[in-house]
């Protein structure tokens, strides 16, 4: 008996850790997520119909919909909807046409900041036209509308449907009423214009479509097989400029009929395809396919994720590389529900259904996932939760966040959304002006699982694609709030805008093609050095004849050491004491150079080196072995164009009028001819019996003017012993002596001046 139940005991034992390691292999390989309701709002609160929405970015989503109730010139509308903080706000909603009384529309996006709307003109011709919708924030701009071609006429509305496979490339798939079949045409985006090809059809009657990009070239679209069994179809096509070639249809479904369709691309080769089994009780089905090449392949079974009543639409997008959202709108005023389908090897698992909406239909609903972690739906509430049937609504709807990746980019520590298309120096993508030029930009994963980049997941393209390289690739993966950067090179001797785009390639699901505009204007390259040829006058130190008086010289009186240390950050140091002065010098002066594209920005801030040399009687400053050009080391500098400034001790500085190029390896300025001087009305006087001009004296204190200040300290040193370093800033004509001439011929009739510099 004690055995018996020792060995019941065992078999027990072994039975319940049976189930517990079945219990974990099956959570393991899919542990469900339920989404909950984040927020919930209303975009038009009154009658709406024909929603579509398109991902733009991480938190903004484009909605399009149709005012009116299938009445006369219905208008189809379209506004930006953006995420933070919890709740969803709306832009202002921009008509894109209208007449659109007894037609739909679908919308795609190139990027970020470009999308296209299509639709059925409703007048003679019928025919499908389209528009691009430029967006910059929650504001759009629409363009001019164009035509497909003649001939389009949609032959069911159900149809209709648009995918863009790059920031250029779009295709359109619809029933053409000329024969009912499958039907498509392929486009290359040209700015606010679309250059369509020829149409392509397989010769096959369709009613319900729909189409996913699969990679840059290739898209997949699904159909009902419109005969008498009314077949699920699933076929792909490669597009090459605006022409596509297609595959060889395969069928999913062969002996029930199918209704709505809709599809969702995890990888290139992996497509998640769901539809309405129209002759087995309406019920949802959903499989996984594999695509190589052009051919398709079905491993899995079907699963069914809505069985209990009939299904008006679906719609759906992938949350991450193995798992798709699914919105499902059931007739007969049932909850519309939500799901989450997860691939298991070669199926799909489906978690519980949550509720859209408590009481009555979700119409025309749609999905978009922001994030593997944040989703939107959009549909017309026909319970009118927000106090209008069928007004239009948006709900929010979080999950709790597992190991996905989320690529995110920055230059300059600052963000760049993908699409982002108006380069900018703040982060980075406008790179400045200059002959050869550097960008750093970082590679953020903000998801907690890997993000793999792989080799060479950097490329460039775009107008002047050619004169940028990636000099530095960044890492092939990237941990969990990991980091990586990447290295830009810009070259070019063409003093104008260079334009290019940046590609990052990534398992992101979302962004897979990560994509930025850049630019840059040529020129030489940016030099480390400047050899500059300064001519300037000292107001007064000028002798009446055409040249200045060098008497501080000629008296012993200047020192050998560079006295404008700390000057607007000039470093004294850099600049080795002379054994002694030479022939001829006037004084001290301090050379600096300034960059910047508009003078008023010639700041100083905009500072890229200085250097002090020697000012010499006839007004060229030279360096200090009294007769070399002076030479001055930049920092900074993204050119080769800079502004000139003089500085002197008891002197109001002044800088050149424009910008000075380099010519036979020198950068050449005569700022004694008032022509080239900056503000030269108030910067500088005309001297005597001569028509240079020279720079204001009295100015003891090195600041904005000259004023009392100056004039007590030439008072309290008036008479005194000259003495470089501790007076002789009082001593406004450098003649070694500080007495009344100083003060009456100069600070007197300097009185009041300012220095003319953008400081």
């Amino acid at each position: 008996m004690m055995r018996d139940f020792k060995s019941l005991l065992r078999l027990g034992l072994v039975c319940f850790f049976l189930c517990l390691l079945n219990f974990f292999l099956i959570n393991d390989a899919f542990s469900q997520r339920t989404g909950s309701t984040e927020t919930f709002s209303y975009f038009r609160d009154a009658f709406t119909i024909t929603t579509r929405q398109v991902r733009l970015s991480d938190d903004k989503v484009l909605i399009a919909y149709k005012e009116g109730n299938s009445s006369t010139d219905d208008f189809l509308m379209a506004m930006v909807a953006t995420y933070s903080g919890g709740t969803l706000s709306y832009g202002t909603p921009m008509a894109v046409t209208g007449d659109l009384s007894n037609s739909v529309a679908d919308i795609a996006a190139f990027s970020s900041s470009k999308a296209i709307v299509v639709w059925e003109n409703n007048d003679d011709e019928d025919d499908l036209q389209y528009r691009i919708l430029d967006i910059d924030g929650s504001d759009i701009i629409v363009r001019d509308p164009g035509s497909l071609g003649p001939g389009d006429e949609l032959a069911s509305t159900a149809s209709l449907k648009v995918a863009t496979l790059t920031d250029e490339s779009v295709v359109v798939v619809y029933e053409n009423k000329a024969g009912s079949q499958l039907t498509m045409v392929a486009g290359t985006l040209d700015g606010t214009t679309v250059n369509w090809g020829s149409t392509v059809s397989n010769g096959e009657n369709t009613f319900y479509t729909d189409i996913v990009r699969v990679s840059d070239t290739k898209f997949a679209v699904g159909y009902e097989f419109d005969t008498g069994t009314d077949q699920g179809k699933v076929i792909a096509g490669t597009v090459t400029g605006n022409s596509i070639s297609l595959g060889t249809a395969q069928a999913f479904e062969t002996t029930s009929a199918v209704a709505t369709i809709a599809m969702a691309t995890l990888s290139e080769t992996e497509v998640v395809v769901a539809y309405e089994d129209d002759g087995g009780g309406d019920k949802g089905k959903i499989f996984y396919a594999t695509l190589s090449g052009t051919v398709w392949t079905f491993p899995g079974n079907e699963t069914e994720f809505s069985t209990d009543d009939t299904i008006g639409e679906i719609d759906m997008d992938p949350l991450s590389s193995t798992e798709v959202l699914i919105g499902i709108n059931r007739g007969s005023n049932s909850h519309s529900l939500y799901a989450v389908g997860k691939v298991n090897g070669n199926d799909i698992d489906m978690s519980a259904e949550s509720f859209v909406l408590e009481l009555g239909e979700a119409d025309d609903i749609q999905v978009s996932a922001l994030t593997s972690d944040l989703a939107v739906l959009v549909y017309a509430d026909d319970n009118g939760k927000s106090g209008t049937t069928n007004g239009g609504e948006a709900r929010v709807i979080s999950f709790i966040a597992t190991t996905n990746p989320e690529i995110n980019v920055q230059g300059n520590s600052t963000d760049i959304v993908s699409g982002d298309n108006i380069p900018t120096t703040t982060d980075h993508t406008d790179f400045g002006t200059g002959g050869s030029l550097s960008r750093t930009f970082t590679i953020q994963n903000q998801g907690t699982g890997t993000l793999t980049l792989g080799s060479n997941a950097v490329t460039i393209t775009g107008t002047h694609a050619s004169d940028f390289s990636v000099n530095t690739q960044p890492a092939t993966s990237v941990a969990g709030n990991g980091s990586t950067t990447f290295i830009i090179d810009f070259s070019s001797s063409e003093a104008s805008a260079r334009t290019a785009e940046i590609h990052i390639n990534s398992d992101d699901i979302h962004e897979s093609d990560y994509i930025f505009s850049i630019q840059a204007v040529g020129g030489a390259s940016a030099p480390s050095s400047a050899t500059v040829a300064v001519t300037a006058i000292l107001e007064g130190a000028w002798n009446g004849s055409n040249a200045m008086n060098t008497h501080l010289e000629e008296g012993g009186l200047i020192p050998t050491a560079d006295p404008y240390d700390g000057l607007n950050g000039h470093d004294a140091d850099a600049t080795p004491a002379v054994a002694s002065i030479p022939d001829g010098v006037v004084d001290w002066v301090l050379v600096e150079l300034r960059e910047a594209d508009l003078i008023a920005d010639a700041d100083d801030g905009s500072r890229v080196g200085s250097a002090a040399g020697f000012l010499m009687e006839d007004g060229s400053i030279v360096a200090t072995n009294g007769s070399s050009n002076l030479s001055i080391s930049l920092s900074g500098n993204s050119g080769a164009d800079f502004y000139v400034v003089v500085y002197h001790r008891n002197h109001l500085p002044i800088m050149s009028l424009n910008e000075v190029t380099e010519s036979s390896g020198v950068y050449t300025i005569d700022l004694s001819s008032s022509a080239n001087v900056y503000e030269s009305a108030n910067a500088v006087s005309t001297l005597a019996g001569s028509s240079k001009v020279g720079m204001h004296a009295g100015n003891t204190d090195d600041d904005s003017d000259i004023d009392n200040d100056d004039l007590a300290t030439w008072r309290s040193n008036n008479g005194a012993a000259y003495s470089y370093s501790t007076n002789g800033d009082a001593d406004f004509n450098l003649d070694g002596v500080i007495n009344a001439v100083d003060r009456n011929e100069f600070h007197q009739k300097n009185t009041a001046k300012t220095r003319q510099l953008p400081d």
